[in-house]
This record gives C-alpha cells, structure tokens and sequence, in this order.
C-alpha cells in the first residue's frame, strides 16, 4: 500500500454475467487508484461467468472469488460480497456489465472528505458500450440534487434514488449500522444512501465515473424508466407508494442512536405517511405533496 494511501475493497456480484464481466474486470484492474481488492460474489452462475472469474483471480493475487453455495438474489449477493471483503476503510460496489473510467476510484477517494458516502455520475450506453447522449443524471431528470441530506431523504422516500450504487464508495463505519440490509428493503443501494442522509451524509459528484451499459437484463433497469416531475407527483397524488419505505424508515430508527429533533419528526412524519391510509391522512399527503413539491422532485 502507498503511504498515505487508504485500501480500498471493490465488491463485485455476478450471475449469468460472462458477456460483459470480463470487460469490466479489466477496467478495474486499470485504475489509476492501485490500493484495492477485488472481491466477487457468484450467485451460482450456469454459463461460463466463474471460469472468466477464475481466470482474472490466477492472474492478479487482488482478485478473490467466492461461489455462493444457493442462489441468494442480486441484493443479498452484494451483502454476501461486502462481508467477505477486508475489514478496509472504505468498500466501493461494482456491476458486472458496466465499465469504469480510469479514475473511478481516485475521484471517489478524492471527494468523500468527512462523510461516510461518495457517489457520481454515469454516462448511458447501450449494450456494445455505444453512449446514448445522456447520462444517469439526465434520464432520471435529476438535472439538480439538493445539499441538504434532510432534503436528500425526502426525495428517497417520496420520489426515486439518485444515486447509483455502482458508482458508491462507502465507508465502513456506515456499513456496520448498514448490514445485514433490513428484511422487506429492495435495492442495496436506496438502503445505503438514505441511512448515509442520517449517518454521516453523501457527497455527489456531477462527474462520470462509469458508462452504464443498458441492455434488457440490468438488475436495476426497472429503475431506469424517465418519468418527468408532474407525472411523478400525479402518481404519488394517485396514492402510488414503494412498498420498501417503511423497513427503511424503521431501519434508521432502530439503528442511528443519535438522531436529532428534526430527523426525529421528519422519520416520524414519514411513517405516518407510508403506514396511515385514512381519507383524511391521504389529504395531509397531497398537501404534502403539493407544498414540498420543488424540493421531493428536485426542482430547481
């Protein structure tokens, strides 16, 4: 390790992933930030995706792969990889068919300073890496994201997730109030960023880390779908709500000891939202909505 440098461990979960797998292993193995392992979680791959993870490891001693013993599911798979790697200070996650730029690490590094979550942009490509003119922040209509993580929550909860997990470098000391991932959360990386807005804060950085590969099978592509700000505030004035906000609501509850006042009320005002489907709860919500709207959809 370089002085002064920190190691990094870069946990990857594949399945079925040999199409593309080897072509992101060999932009991680040329980042310009040395200090790393590479640690890989296969959830019982049926094509050839652990010989191409086998052959990486007997030629860099900083791979390791694991071979999950039943097929766990994408998000367990990545919790699965974050235990198996190092007890290091901090855990950068990795997709399988996307490609990293060459300072996708060092510009992590670069930017966390004091908070316990970095992340970045992502340029948009299809599935031959051919860029689709936008990037992640585009597609989402994410062209402002607030400051303030109190505000940064709120749009978690009441919109969708702007930050993309395989463009997070998290530090350990939020992954130890972060794992094992509360039962009935969906996606690792919503669970990750929202318990950061109130145990340490995130830190986003405009610039492209990564070209995000599109091609039908992302675990993630769900997500992906644009949805402009009148359409989402109309569905969630519809009474449209994620089914995973409660257990992540309750999780930051039960696990960050020293939550102020204001993150109090607002986590209680938010239960109440989620949990209470009364006439007149549902008015409060589209009030809430409609009063709070330029900060939930992230309007300038």
């Amino acid at each position: 390790m370089e002085e002064g440098v920190s190691m990094v461990s870069v946990v990857m979960a594949t399945y079925n992933g040999a199409r593309y797998v080897g072509e992101q292993i060999e932009s991680v193995l040329s980042q310009t930030y040395h200090d790393f392992e590479l640690i890989i979680c296969d959830d019982c791959s049926t094509d050839n995706t652990l010989d191409i993870l086998y052959h990486y490891a007997a030629k860099d001693k900083r791979i390791r792969v694991h071979r999950n013993k039943c097929n766990l599911g994408f998000r367990d798979n990545f919790q699965h990889a974050i235990q198996c790697c190092s007890q290091t200070e901090y855990v950068a996650l990795c997709d399988q068919d996307d490609i990293w730029t060459e300072d996708h690490l060092q510009h992590l590094v670069n930017i966390i300073g004091d908070k316990s979550l970095a992340c970045a942009n992502s340029v948009i490509t299809d599935q031959d890496l051919k860029p689709t003119g936008r990037t992640l922040a585009q597609q989402q209509s994410f062209d402002y994201i607030p400051c303030d993580d109190m505000l940064r929550s709120q749009t978690i909860l009441l919109w969708r997730n702007p930050y993309q997990g395989s463009t997070m470098l998290v530090r350990r000391s939020l992954l130890d109030k972060a794992l094992p991932f509360p039962d009935g959360v969906s996606f690792h990386d919503s669970w990750l960023a929202i318990l950061s807005c109130f145990c340490g804060g995130i830190v986003y950085s405009p610039h492209t880390i990564s070209l995000y590969r599109m091609h039908g099978n992302n675990a993630s592509g769900d997500k992906m779908q644009p949805m402009s700000r009148i359409k989402a505030l109309y569905a969630r004035l519809q009474g449209l709500k994620a089914n995973d906000r409660i257990p992540m609501i309750q999780g930051i509850i039960d696990r960050v000891g020293d939550l102020n006042d204001n993150q109090t009320d607002f986590l209680n005002r938010m239960l109440q939202y989620f949990r209470d489907d009364s006439l007149r709860q549902k008015i409060r919500n589209a009030a809430y909505l409609i009063g709070n709207y330029r900060t939930i959809f992230t309007k300038a």
